[in-house]
Formats: C-alpha cells, sequence, structure tokens
C-alpha cells in the first residue's frame, strides 16, 4: 500500500532533499507538498496522509500552531506528525511533545543523512525522533 506524506515547508529546497531522499527509502510513498500552513489546513480537508512533516519556521503560523490546528481536527489526531527545522530548541520539542507531535527533527544537511531520518521514521518507526 502507498503511503501518503505531506509536507509542508517554505523552501522548495527542502522537498529537493525531501524527495531525492524519499526515493531511496523501502516502500512506495507519495508525497504532496504545502509551502505554507494555510494551504496545508485547506489541503488537509480533502486529503488525509499517513505523516506529516512540518517546517517550525513557516511564514504566517508557524509548525507549532499548525501542529495543534492538525491535532484538533478528529479526523488527523493518529497521523504522526513530526516538527520539522534547522534547529528546535528543547523548550519546542517539550511543546511539540505536549501537542502530540510524534517527534522533532532537525533538518539534515544531505540527502543520505535525510534519507536515514526517513528510514528511521517511516520503515522502522522511531517515534520521537530529534536529531
Amino acid at each position: 500500500m502507498k503511503k501518503h506524506i505531506l509536507l509542508v515547508d517554505d523552501d522548495i529546497d527542502e522537498l529537493k532533499i525531501f524527495m531525492d531522499a524519499l526515493e531511496e527509502v523501502p516502500g512506495t510513498y507519495k508525497c504532496t507538498y504545502a509551502p505554507n500552513a494555510d494551504q496545508a489546513v485547506s489541503m488537509l480537508k480533502y486529503i488525509h496522509p499517513h505523516y506529516i512533516f512540518i517546517d517550525y519556521n513557516l511564514p504566517g503560523m508557524n509548525g507549532i500552531d499548525l501542529l495543534a490546528e492538525v491535532k484538533k481536527d478528529r479526523g488527523l489526531q493518529e497521523v504522526p506528525v513530526y516538527l520539522y527545522s534547522t534547529t528546535i530548541n528543547t523548550e519546542t520539542k517539550r511543546l511539540a511533545a505536549f501537542l502530540g507531535a510524534a517527534g522533532s527533527i532537525e533538518k539534515p544537511s544531505s540527502v543520505g543523512m535525510m534519507r536515514s531520518v526517513l528510514r528511521n521514521v517511516l520503515v522502522t518507526s522511531n517515534v520521537g525522533i530529534a536529531s
């Protein structure tokens, strides 16, 4: 069965790294992209992804606020959501966990490192991953 991933990130370069890494992860995946939280909220009215990755530093509504919105939706409460950013401090990690995030991930700097993170999350289901 093909797993559906929603990536919410305003940096299109991050999408390229994510997609390149995802191609080498065991399994079959479809990735949908939203460049901001408002578009993600709109998309989540008609898609139901298996996983959601949210960049913390989004324009407008930040990743924590979007995480809170996602977790308010009863139909999405069981979907693993990962806060995803260049740097994530301890307080932000705690808040994300309190709001229901499956984990917080510091963005890897290479496709190979991203592949390793995605393999951990998607294949071995090591929730709570944090770099």
